[in-house]
């Protein structure tokens, strides 16, 4: 799929900016899927009266070769672009060679940020350099929410964030704002201006995730108050955008450098710029929030509001593991100007979203601000919020963990399953810690749940045997068995749906080593078939409610399902040019010592046709 590029910097406006603008419905044309086994993934659901329907279940959409990645349809464009480099060179170095960062220093450059790999730098106009690129500059991406979203149910459960970290990296905020006073552990500017939030934008978004909740607000009638997602959590601020709205490249990376040595267990980025129609790993900041995530942090980033512009999802959101946000209103209606595309995961409320503002911004000095506010940028901090909320019952929770609970649990409100418009469906904070609570206690239970399950029959012939048994006693031991056969249930129905989303994961790593040139071995196709089987059997027998083998079954399933992901099962296909080699061959080369023979492949065919023979009758097709 190719589109033009569009130099508009305009991509994203405001909510009344935007609804001022003739709408537009997206083409809801259908999307070549790549999963190798999409009738594996979505064909072992369950009935409609049952719990959880595993179609359902969040799996992460393919990312393409680095080639397809590049191609944006949308482009983000330079600090000079946006007017904010007029007197300046803002640029990062491909380089973090701190002799050649002196040099630049010498010829007049100022260093700006010490990134990982990189440095970012601000230089004479007329100066030349090679090595470079320009800075570029993103733009941010601009309670009836929490009801809609069941987090009243969870304060209700004690569950409110405490012990969370969520750095809000944006144009800072007012942290002297009764929504957010006391909720401060770190502030840093990145910028060039003052630190404090001259726009609001960082001020609302934190409120969203985490405010108090102090001020009862007339609401259109109605009591409402500005109650964060996670009121208890701690507020790490990196101030990274300017007033103005733009956000620069070094900025925001070392921002969330900066974050992750902090220990922020979830990062919000309300800010986006340029747009691709898949994921965009291949971006240099793709490629540092992708970095985060494997630093054991959540990430959430908004969508865009560009989905007026046509199809494409913004930078950092179109990241793999990101959780990519779009925004619904009160209603669970999509609105066209969010960005939509295959990288969408999930939705929040951004309509409307009631929050915190400097008085300088809503016009309330010496009173504190409020206001409504309209956007991704708003639906993001949502997510934060549950993320963090997960978080605070389990920090053990990986980025895989939280993205596949927030997903399986979120409530479809539009095509059935996965759609470009919401993902999986709007975040539904109740269920997801639902399904936590009774994960954490089936685990603190499963030892006695597994033994007391496996004799419960026999148990129940003998009590009924006794003799003189009170009906009170009876009683009780029922109360006792549908509390383990409940703990079980749960139990087995969670450990189906990680197997499933272990399973997508491990059909998109075997996919991307082939296109990178390996092969998928016999061992690893055995594992991943016989994982398949297993998965088959754990959904088999939840359907007839035997939750004790479906949760060895799905267990067992995510074990081959791992292994098959290994490195050993791979064997690297090594691509010759047929100029430098008469033959055309293309050689196997064994990895981790292992001995393969080498295929030839020759004439127009080549290494494809090489690859198709060799695929011939295996589970995966090239």
């Amino acid at each position: 799929m190719t589109g033009k590029y569009n130099n508009d910097r305009n991509t994203f406006l405001c909510y009344n900016e935007l609804m001022s603008k003739k709408k537009h419905t997206p083409n809801t044309r259908s999307h070549s899927w790549t999963f190798l086994v999409a009738g594996v993934l979505l064909g072992f659901g369950v009935s409609s009266s049952a719990p959880i329907l595993l179609a359902q279940v969040g799996q992460r959409r393919e990312v393409h070769s680095r080639e397809v990645e590049l191609h944006a349809v949308r482009h983000v464009p330079t600090c000079e672009e946006v007017g904010l480099c007029q007197q300046e060179q803002r640029l990062i170095l491909g380089t973090d060679n701190a002799r050649t960062v002196q040099r630049l220093v010498g010829r007049g450059c100022t260093r700006k940020h010490d990134l990982r790999g990189s440095f970012s730098v601000s230089c004479p106009k007329n100066l030349s350099l090679l090595q470079v690129r320009p800075e570029r500059a993103f733009r941010m991406q601009d309670l009836p929410s929490n009801a809609q979203m069941h987090v009243d149910q969870v304060h209700g459960l004690g569950v409110s964030g405490a012990g969370v970290r969520i750095a809000v990296l944006d144009t800072g905020a007012d942290v002297l704002h009764p929504e957010l006073v006391g909720r401060m552990a770190a502030y840093v500017n990145f910028t060039d201006e003052d630190a404090t939030d001259g726009h609001g934008h960082g001020t609302h978004v934190s409120g969203i995730a985490l405010g108090q909740g102090v001020k009862p607000i007339d609401d259109g009638g109605a009591v409402n108050r500005v109650l964060g997602v996670a009121p208890d959590a701690e507020l790490l601020v990196g101030k990274i955008c300017y007033n103005g709205g733009w956000c620069l490249e070094g900025d925001i990376v070392a921002g969330i450098e900066w974050a992750v040595m902090q220990g922020a267990d979830v990062i919000n980025l309300s800010l986006g710029g340029g747009a691709f129609l898949n994921h965009c790993d291949g971006d240099p900041l793709a490629a540092i929030v992708n970095w985060a995530v494997d630093q054991g942090v959540v990430v959430a980033a908004a969508a865009g509001n560009g989905g007026m512009h046509g199809e494409g999802v913004a930078v950092p959101a179109c990241a793999s593991k990101v959780l990519a946000v779009a925004a619904v209103d009160s209603h669970d209606v999509w609105q066209p100007w969010s960005s939509y595309g295959l990288p969408i995961d999930i939705a929040a409320p951004g309509v409307g979203i009631l929050s915190s503002l400097p008085c300088e911004t809503a016009g309330t000095c010496p009173d504190a601000g409020y206001g409504k506010w309209s956007g991704t940028s708003m639906a993001t901090p949502h997510v934060t919020g549950v993320a963090a909320l997960l978080h605070s019952i389990d920090d053990t929770l990986t980025p895989a963990d939280v993205y596949n609970i927030l997903t399986s649990t979120a409530q479809d409100i539009d095509a059935s399953g996965f759609d470009m418009r919401t993902g999986f469906g709007r975040v539904d904070a109740k269920a997801a810690i639902d399904i936590l609570l009774h994960q954490s206690s089936s685990s603190s239970l499963s030892s006695s749940s597994e033994s007391s399950f496996s004799s419960s029959s026999s148990s129940s012939s003998e009590s009924s045997s006794r003799e003189g048994q009170s009906e009170e006693g009876e009683k009780l031991d029922d109360n006792k068995a549908e509390s383990r056969d409940a703990e079980l249930r749960v139990r087995a129905e969670v450990a189906v749906r990680i197997s499933h989303q272990v399973h997508a994961e491990a059909l998109v790593q075997i996919r991307l080593k082939i296109e990178n040139g390996f092969l998928f071995l016999d061992e690893g196709k055995m594992l991943l078939e016989e994982g398949e089987r297993l998965l088959e059997q754990a959904s088999d027998a939840l359907l007839h409610e035997e939750y004790d083998s479906a949760w060895s079954f799905a267990n067992t399933a995510k074990h081959n399902f791992q292994q098959a992901m290994r490195g050993k099962n791979f064997v690297k296909i090594e691509r010759h040019n047929a100029a430098d080699d008469d033959m055309g061959q293309d050689r196997g080369n064994a990895e981790n010592s292992r001995e393969q023979g080498s295929g030839h492949g020759q004439g127009s065919d080549g290494v494809r046709g090489f690859l198709k023979r060799l695929f011939k009758g295996m589970l995966l097709d090239w």
